[in-house]
């Protein structure tokens, strides 16, 4: 493989790894808000509910 080809291709896998670690945060805080949402529902208080 030639340098450029390894370039692209290092290129590539940081996009890819990026994305990934984008992806898992949002779904890291997508679930820390629906447990928290479960803990507020088990207190009794009222849940918003979105329409």
């Amino acid at each position: 493989m030639s340098f450029d080809a390894l370039t692209i291709l290092g290129i590539l896998s940081a996009i890819l790894c990026g994305g990934f670690l984008v992806a898992l945060v949002n779904r890291n805080d997508a679930s820390a808000r629906s447990a928290r949402r479960l803990s507020d529902s088990k207190d009794g208080s009222p849940v918003e509910s979105r329409p």
